[in-house]
C-alpha cells in the first residue's frame, strides 16, 4: 500500500499530539535512515539508536534509555493499531503506574504470549514459541 507500517503508526502519533520518536534498528538499518531521515517530513522529530546485534524489546529499551526522561510508549513497528495512545497515557499517569500494557484479545496467542491478569493488574505473562513446548 505504498506505505511503511512505520509511517502509518507515526500518523497515528502524530494525531495523539506526539511528534517526537527514537527508532531504535538494526536489521536493514540504513533504509530505515534513509527512508526516515531526521523525521521532519513527517512532522517527527527522529533519534536513532542502532543495536549491532537484535538485543529484542528489552534490551532496545535499555539503550535507548538515556535518552527517556518523563513518560514514553514503546510498540514494535510492525504492528499496526489505530488506539488512542493519548488516553493510554492520561490512563497510565492516573494511576501513577510504573507499567502500562495494552493488550488485545486474539483467536491463538501461540505467537504473542498470554497476560494473566485481575481486575486491577497484569499477573503474569507467558510466551511459548509455537512447537516449543516450554514457557
Amino acid at each position: 500500500m505504498n506505505k511503511p507500517l512505520l509511517e502509518r503508526s507515526m500518523d497515528n502519533l502524530r494525531r495523539c499530539g506526539i511528534n517526537e520518536m527514537v527508532i531504535s534498528t538494526c536489521y536493514r538499518s540504513k533504509y530505515i535512515k534513509d527512508y526516515f531521515g531526521d523525521g521532519s517530513k513527517f512532522g517527527f522529530k527522529i533519534e536513532y539508536v542502532s543495536e549491532d546485534t537484535p538485543l529484542g524489546t528489552g534490551g532496545a529499551i535499555k539503550k535507548a534509555g538515556k535518552l527517556f526522561d518523563s513518560t514514553f510508549l514503546v510498540f514494535n513497528a510492525d504492528i499496526l493499531c489505530n488506539m488512542d495512545f493519548m488516553e493510554l497515557i492520561k490512563s497510565h499517569q492516573s494511576k501513577s503506574a510504573k507499567v502500562t500494557i495494552a493488550v488485545t484479545k486474539v483467536n491463538n496467542p501461540s505467537a504473542y504470549g498470554v497476560i494473566e491478569y485481575d481486575k486491577k493488574r497484569m499477573c503474569g505473562f507467558f510466551y511459548r514459541k509455537a512447537g516449543s513446548g516450554s514457557d
